[in-house]
Formats: C-alpha cells, structure tokens, sequence
C-alpha cells in the first residue's frame, strides 16, 4: 500500500512538471504571437510636398527626443502634409496645444517637436502596446491630435478602437457644449491616410511602370486646391486638367474635357481595373447623367487626382463617390 502511494505521488509530481513544460511552451508560442502586431504597421507616405520631405530630419531628432520609434515617420509626416503641407511656419499647427491663443505662433522646429511630443503622449495614453496591435487604436490617437485628449477619454468604453461614426459623435456633442456649429474635423482619418499606403498592399507607394511616371509628375502639386477650369501649375488645376496635363507630360496629348475624355477611352471592368486607369463620376454637378468628375484609379479603394478636397490621394468607396460612380475607363495609346 505504501508503495502505491509511493507510485502515485511520483505519477502526479511526473503530470505536474508535464502541465508546466506545457504551460511554458504555450507561453512562449503566446509571447512570440503577441509580438507579431508590432510588425503590423507598416506603412509609406506617398504624396508629400517637397516642403514636408525637408522636414523629416527635423521630425526624426524630435521623435528620438520622446523615445518615439522610428516606425512612426510616415504617419509623423501625414499628419504634417494634412496640416499645413509644410508651407508655414507652424507646420503641425502645434500653437494651440502650446497654450497659444492663435495658430501659427511658433517656428518650424518648435512645431514638430510638440506635435510628435502630442501624438506619442496620444498612443501612451491608449498603450503602446495596445496601439501595435490595432490600426483602429492608432486611428484614435490620430484623431485625438485633431479633436485633443477628450476623445481617448470617449474612446475608453469602446477599447479606443476608432470609428467614424463614433468620430462623428464626438464632434457633435463638442460642438453642443461649446456652443459652436462644429467642432474639430470628423474626416481627420481619411484626410491623414490618404497620404498613407501599406508598404506590402497595392497601393500608390506600389505603383510602378510607365504610370508611376505620370503620377509623380503631378505629385508636387499634392494638397493643392481645386481650381475650376485650371489646366497648368499656374492656373491650378481641375479634375480633367490634372488628368491632361499630366499625360501632356509624357508626349500624350488627352484633352481636358470629362465627357470628351470618357469618350476617348474604352470600359474596363472593376475586376480588371489597374493603377493608371481612369474613373469618372456623373453628376456631382449640371445634369444628373452628366459625365463631370475624372480621376486617375490606384487601387480597389483610392483614386489620384483634383476635388473641392484639393489635390491629392481621395477614397472611390466613400457613399459620395459611390453614389455619382460613372465607371472605370483606359486610355488605349
């Protein structure tokens, strides 16, 4: 009897050490899978002014100054293309946060170092750690530059996972209580990521062949307005005169008419579509069948060209775009 009590303590010490090898092999594989997301974004700024791409010594002394890792230059540069596209002193419009009663009070370098100074004092808010594993978490804190800390505090409830219509709720209910007809910019996300593509997708950071060169033609012109009936860099430019000026660029000569420029090319299907196509749009303005929008197509979701938004990088799938969507066509040379 004693020594099957022997046998069966050894038995449950044998299964006690198996369930903490076990144990210590889930936790490894646990930490190693946890470490992924640090990987995840990963991402390139396209479309930033030459202004801004001066910029990124500046930004990159300011985030090793906070400890803020290099991972997040191109998000750092975004922002500053969305705020000021580099062509005013306060680049990251960071005199507000400064206590400044007006914007623009501060120089170029004052400017980048609280801005990335509030963005990483944005994601620690959240959790490093929690941000790297969730684009929705980093959109919070993005968004949080534009609307200030109240919104990570709104986030809370919700894992500070980013929404726009949670976005939109905020701006409202601000808005409310300060007694203001708006409040901050509910479209802050689309207007950042617009200038940023995933460094492994097929987006613009991606496009490459002979439409590469069009579109780096026309992206020093990035963030630029919308000019009705511009054709050239002195003018400005409208969504067709974009489109032809950039082609005249490279010995094509396209007209910079929509309905004559969908007429001079041929349909392609959605699942066929590719970087340089062209996507039109009816009816953002004159007759509801009237062919009055063009821009270049880069992927399943963004489109490069000139809207009352400006010149830059603009999302085909928002409900507007959707609602006038005309199709996709290819200029056959």
């Amino acid at each position: 009897m004693r020594n099957l009590k022997i046998k069966l303590i050894l038995i449950g010490a044998a299964c006690f050490l198996c369930f903490v090898m076990i144990s210590g092999i889930v936790s490894s594989i646990t930490v190693t899978t946890t470490m992924e997301p640090e990987e995840r974004f990963s991402v390139s700024a396209s479309g930033l002014s030459p202004e801004v791409v001066a910029l990124k010594p500046d930004f990159l002394e300011a985030m090793k100054e906070v400890g803020m890792p290099e991972k997040y230059i191109d998000l750092l540069l975004a922002i500053c293309m969305q705020e000021s596209g580099g062509r005013v002193e306060d680049v990251m419009q960071s005199s507000e946060s400064l206590g400044h009663s007006l914007p623009n009070q501060i120089d170029k370098k004052t400017s980048i170092k609280q801005g990335v100074k509030v963005l990483w004092n944005n994601i620690k808010a959240i959790g490093e750690k929690k941000v790297e594993e969730s684009e929705e978490r980093l959109k919070t804190a993005v968004q949080a530059y534009n609307y200030g800390g109240g919104f990570i505090s709104f986030m809370k409830p919700h894992d500070h996972k980013y929404s726009k219509s949670l976005a939109q709720q905020f701006s409202s209910m601000q808005a409310a209580i300060q007694g203001w007809g708006s409040y901050g910019d509910p479209e802050y996300i689309d207007h950042v990521w617009r200038y940023l593509k995933k460094a492994n997708g097929n987006g613009a950071a991606n496009v490459t062949g002979d439409f590469k060169k069009i579109l780096d033609s026309i992206l020093p012109f990035d963030g630029q307005p919308y000019v009705f009936g511009g054709k050239n860099p002195s003018m400005g430019f409208d969504c067709s005169g974009i489109v032809s000026w950039a082609y005249a660029q490279h010995g094509i000569t396209f007209p910079s008419y929509t309905v004559t420029q969908w007429e001079q090319s041929v349909p392609v299907e959605r699942s066929e579509a590719k970087a340089g196509d062209l996507i039109f749009f009816r009816g953002t303005y004159g007759a509801p069948d009237f062919i009055s929008h063009i821009e270049f197509y880069i992927d399943e979701t963004t489109m490069y060209g000139s809207n009352s938004s400006g010149v830059g990088y603009h999302n085909h799938t928002d409900p507007y775009w959707q609602e006038h969507f005309a199709g996709i066509r290819r200029l056959v040379k």
